[in-house]
């Protein structure tokens, strides 16, 4: 769904659990755990384009195989896939990699006497790294063993714990998207129930803080740098600058349109660019980012913005449309 909680669209329609979906780095595919047979014994990734089309399968479980927590890799080109398995019923679970056609497996960290399960991997955002949470063989809470976030390359060496050995378990880690940080999730059992808390850590470890206590929130993920065409829609008719009805294949517009956008960045937006087949036309600094297209024009255009933050990095969107404005 849209980030607004619009468009909401179903992408798997079968009697499967599916579940851990996690986006590429352009949003153009999805890799996702799904429940093969339908009764829990054994779970496989798949992947996906963003629309629900080529599933692939990337892993053939057998009855007691578990693969889980998959993650893409942030390059262009050849993505690789984190994840983790376990085999016979077993709570330790190692890291492996896969590239995104199904080759080259191969394991990253595997369990051992210390570290009795790994979850959560992700990449750092250039690639060269991981983070994941890993179970240690230690009594931290009431005898139960407890989970900190680690950081290691990404072939497994240079493991690196990052949040401090105390009585809570650190699971869930994130990287932000310029890599100098992590955010995770924070339980801990007092006797009635769990104190939950998220909290971010440089990734040296250092600047550790609490950002919410809510008891009820977990899971944590940063807004990545973001600018999305809100108007037009793709597939929809407008008419003197509003949305008629939707269509089966193009956007359709007859006489003006404001495009309208929404832009995000973690170092604040300094401005949108709105272009027209690649030609600037108006420059947009301030929120909401908008600009009215009134020009004599008819055919198919591009449609494309372009999103600055503080530090020049960019976010695009574009939409192909028909126009009539005579």
């Amino acid at each position: 769904m849209d980030i607004d909680g619009t468009n909401l669209t179903r992408l798997t329609k079968n009697d499967k659990l599916d579940s851990c979906p996690h986006w590429n780095h352009d949003g153009t595919k999805i890799v996702y755990v799904s429940d093969t047979y339908g009764n829990l014994s054994c779970l496989d990734i798949y992947t996906m384009d963003s629309n629900g089309k080529n599933i692939t399968k990337l892993t053939n479980a057998s009855e007691g195989e578990f693969y889980a927590d998959p993650s893409f890799s942030f390059s262009d080109g050849k993505s690789k896939i984190l994840y983790i398995y376990s085999k016979g019923y077993t709570s330790n679970w190692d890291i492996y990699m896969i590239n995104e056609d199904g080759s080259d497996k191969h394991l990253v960290l595997s369990t051992n006497d210390k570290y009795l399960a790994y979850h959560d991997p992700m990449f750092s955002p250039d690639d060269g790294n991981i983070v994941f949470s890993a179970k240690l063989n230690e009594n931290g809470n009431h005898g139960i063993p407890v989970y900190k976030i680690f950081t290691a390359r990404v072939d497994g060496s240079n493991i690196r714990q990052i949040t401090d050995n105390d009585d809570e378990s650190d699971v869930l880690p994130q990287y932000s998207p310029d890599g100098s940080k992590i955010a995770y999730f924070t339980w801990k059992w007092n006797g009635e129930g769990f104190e939950r808390k998220i909290r971010i850590i440089n990734i040296d470890g250092t600047n550790e803080r609490i950002i919410s206590t809510f008891s009820l929130e977990e899971m944590p993920s940063w807004y990545p740098r973001y600018v999305k065409i809100k108007k037009p829609l793709e597939k929809h008719l407008y008419i003197a600058d509003r949305k008629i009805i939707r269509l089966l294949k193009s956007t359709v517009i007859i006489g003006k349109i404001t495009i309208k956008t929404d832009a995000y960045d973690e170092n604040g937006v300094e401005k949108v660019e709105f272009y027209i087949d690649d030609e600037l036309k108006n420059t947009d600094y301030n929120i909401p980012y908008s600009w009215l297209w009134d020009e004599r024009v008819f055919g198919w255009h591009k449609l494309k913005v372009i999103a600055y933050d503080q530090k020049r990095n960019i976010a695009t969107d574009e939409i192909n449309v028909i126009i009539f404005n005579l």
